[in-house]
């Protein structure tokens, strides 16, 4: 089973985060990527309710952009707006960079 490119990168961001074990957070872990992007991972075995009502689905995230439902990743596959995730997955690669020049988030 391969991973998809965007999946794998949120785990890159979860990681330089800090964040361990998301499936041990209640509910979903949320972040904003930028000031267009957020997501939220469900990383329990049913599906999950974000903090915007929105169901995720287990082992899959939510993602945003500017406010709007803009697709369903998960490890192997999923949805996104079209051209939106190359944009995604860029977005999220520049929050990565950022954080190892700056030392934070």
């Amino acid at each position: 089973m391969q991973i998809t490119e965007a999946f794998s990168i949120v785990m890159q961001l979860a990681e330089k985060l800090g964040v361990r074990k998301i499936n041990e957070i209640e509910g979903c872990w949320e972040v904003d990527v930028n000031e267009s992007w957020s997501l939220s991972l469900n990383g329990h075995k049913e599906s999950t309710k974000d903090s915007s009502g929105c169901e995720v689905p287990p082992f899959e995230m939510s993602i945003t952009y500017n406010g709007l439902p803009a697709g369903i990743i998960g490890p192997t596959g999923g949805i996104i707006f079209s051209g939106g995730e190359d944009d995604f997955i860029n977005a999220v690669k520049e929050r990565i960079n950022t954080h190892q020049q700056e030392g934070d988030l």
